[in-house]
């Protein structure tokens, strides 16, 4: 459940298995097994300070890769749905510091304009505050469920528009915005490409 950043777009890979197995350059793309001979990931990349195959490798997970593969075959091309926001995970003790109604979720920090959490009406923070000198997002509402999913922090949120929904699916937000909680409707759009904005 490693988050690493995307060699080909803006969006992070969540969900990378992380190994100690050398990865030569060319293998990317070859498949990492488990002790009992089941592929579990697609080989994606070293991080390497010595530029050799030593160093901490990512997988694909094998569920992703399957997800991608279905939609290439039946579509010609891969699409993720796209919610619009950036996030950042509530805990319990920035909710205690700085007064949340909820322990978690993701506290929306910004909302793109024209996107589809937008046209919903979700609000992104509107202040910023520090616990420990790192810079908090507040005033925003908290994502807490999408159809009903727990969504524990901002990864949560990624992890299920990015591998449960599809582009064009109305999906139901549940947030806290102050003290009242609410359901929302989303109409997801299609996931940018990759150096769109």
């Amino acid at each position: 459940r490693r988050s690493i950043d995307s060699l080909t777009s803006r969006y992070d890979l969540l969900d990378a298995i992380q190994t100690d197995a050398p990865i030569n350059h060319g293998n990317s793309g070859g498949p990492m097994f488990d002790a009992r001979g089941h592929v579990i990931g697609i080989a994606a990349q070293i991080r390497s300070s010595s530029g050799t195959a030593e160093g901490v490798g990512f997988a694909v997970p094998i569920d992703s890769a399957q997800r991608s593969l279905r939609q290439l075959l039946r579509d010609g091309k891969v699409r993720y749905a796209y919610l619009g926001i950036k996030a950042q995970s509530l805990t319990p003790s920035i909710a205690r510091r700085f007064g949340f109604p909820v322990e978690r979720g993701a506290i929306v920090s910004t909302v793109e304009p024209g996107s589809p959490a937008d046209a919903a009406g979700l609000a992104a923070s509107a202040n910023e505050q520090e616990l420990n000198g790192v810079p908090i997002a507040t005033g925003g509402d908290v994502v807490v469920a999408i159809n009903g999913a727990p969504v524990a922090g901002a990864e949560d949120l990624v992890r299920i528009v990015s591998s449960r929904l599809e582009p064009r699916q109305v999906a139901t937000i549940t947030i806290w915005r102050g003290d009242d909680k609410r359901n929302v409707a989303v109409r997801l759009a299609e996931r940018p490409a990759p150096g769109s904005r």
